[in-house]
């Protein structure tokens, strides 16, 4: 969880040092009269323990990069299939099933690649 800052300095992961701050604040009423018994810290220990794993698969999904050869591939397909799916359809089915629907589903497709290059990194860059 430890974290480079671009300036030589190592730091923690913020969801790392919430969840610190949260496991402390949660055993500040262990000492106290009215607070709860300490065997409840136990169901809020697994609780947290959960939500550390959770965070550890989601930075793991982030950080490692899909391989480029499969990105390359999926594009090379995605072109292969605009360039000759309009030269499979019969040109008596008019114009709209010869410019006006290969455009509609190229558009569609491109969104759709758009949107998985998007999704590679939902949380952005920390640039």
């Amino acid at each position: 969880f430890m974290r480079g800052d671009g300036d030589g300095t190592m730091g923690m992961a913020l969801p790392l040092i919430l969840i610190i701050l949260l496991r402390d604040y949660l055993a500040q009423p262990l000492c106290q009269t009215w607070g709860y018994p300490e065997r409840v810290m136990n169901l809020m220990e697994q609780e947290l323990t959960v939500v550390m794993r959770s965070f550890e698969r989601m930075d793991r999904l982030v950080t490692i990069p899909l391989p480029m050869a499969y990105l390359q591939h999926c594009k090379v397909l995605f072109l292969l299939f605009i360039l000759t799916y309009p030269l499979v359809i019969p040109t008596d089915e008019g114009f709209w099933a010869n410019v006006i629907s290969p455009c509609i589903l190229f558009y569609a497709l491109l969104g759709f690649e758009i949107l998985a290059d998007q999704m590679e990194n939902p949380l952005g860059d920390d640039d």
